[in-house]
């Protein structure tokens, strides 16, 4: 009989205990840590003695042959961490920004660094390491190219495999200790919140798909070029809002079908962008540039889904706005000639 995969990687860790008279790692946490960066130094103290067979202390006087020390710097931001090493030295620091940046900088040491590997929630490998295998010099910024991070499969969407994987992930539950997440007020597929075609199609049937020369009351999608459409996604995006002020991006998006309108407006500027994305971006672009002065913080969200792949002719995303293209490798773009967003307060 086969071994079970876990089992296999599972034996290439070496045993928790340490070796009598060896020297520990000490780890130095300042006593205002938040619960993020508190949990950061229990998974160090997890993982160190299992990697190096060397007992971990906190105790701040310890003849220690390692020191590791954690740190908040509010020079970096949200999602940055630096690791620093001068050579030789004793000492490796580990700064991050908050709420997660100090955990993220244990999981590069541990992971870029010496090797860990975190496959599914209940598999991980820990290779044996000596104290040389440590980089003898470090003074390495890391920051995300994706400011959202999230894979959306089952596994995944366990919290610790999450935060060792450096995910903000919606989905997962990334708690205090995880220092949060990234938050979807409204996560895709939202035009049939925003207006329900079974509760206002038969008095406004303009505000829905007109596809065939009818407007559509099954499987539509909204008319994007009519003027009420616009003002009352505003007004439902400004409610979200004020419900989940802890949000930072909120998806307005076509509804899980095919159907876009074909109205004579929305045909035209479908037209002359070269593509259905055209009525979508115009749209949502300008739900996003009423929404920024009060919510400068918040981002609108939409898909490049189905009949909205192709990229609009001379059309791009404002600021504010993030397209979201689903696939089997869960893709996640913005604008390339955005500026950086102003983060939540």
């Amino acid at each position: 009989m086969r071994p079970r995969l876990s089992a296999m990687l599972v034996a290439t860790a070496t045993s928790a205990a340490g070796v009598d008279g060896v020297e520990p790692i000490q780890l130095t946490v300042p006593p205002e840590a938040s619960a993020a960066e508190r949990h950061a130094a229990d998974e160090l103290e997890r993982i160190l003695p299992r990697m190096f067979r060397r007992p971990v202390t906190r105790e701040e006087d310890a003849a220690a042959a390692v020191r590791i020390e954690l740190r908040y710097d509010p020079s970096l931001g949200a999602e940055e961490y630096r690791l620093l090493r001068e050579c030789r030295s004793p000492v490796i620091r580990i700064h991050g920004g908050r709420p997660r940046c100090v955990s993220y900088g244990v999981y590069g040491l541990l992971g870029d660094c010496l090797g860990c590997r975190w496959f599914i929630p209940d598999v991980e490998r820990v290779p044996a390491k000596k104290l040389d295998d440590l980089p003898a010099a470090m003074n390495e910024s890391h920051r995300p190219a994706s400011e959202y991070r999230e894979v959306y499969w089952r596994e995944a969407l366990n919290a610790d495999w999450a935060a060792r994987n450096r995910l903000n992930s919606n989905g997962a539950p990334l708690g205090e200790r995880h220092g949060g997440k990234i938050i979807y007020g409204e996560f895709v597929h939202t035009f049939d919140r925003i207006l329900p075609a079974a509760k206002h199609f038969d008095e406004h049937p303009g505000w829905f798909s007109m596809v065939g020369g009818r407007r559509l009351k099954e499987h539509t999608q909204l008319c994007l070029t009519h003027p009420e459409v616009l003002a009352r996604t505003i007004a439902a995006v400004r409610e979200w809002i004020r419900r989940r002020p802890d949000a930072t991006i909120f998806s307005v998006s076509q509804n899980d079908r095919h159907n876009p309108c074909q109205c004579a407006a929305c045909a035209a500027v479908d037209a002359a962008k070269g593509s259905h994305a055209g009525s979508l971006i115009a749209f949502v672009n300008r739900v996003a540039e009423a929404i920024e002065p009060d919510h400068p913080h918040v981002s609108i969200d939409t898909l490049a889904y189905q009949y909205i792949r192709r990229p609009p002719r001379r059309l791009r995303p404002s600021p504010n706005v993030i397209v979201r293209a689903p696939s089997s490798a869960a893709l996640r773009i913005r604008s390339t000639a955005a500026p950086k967003r102003a983060t939540a307060p």
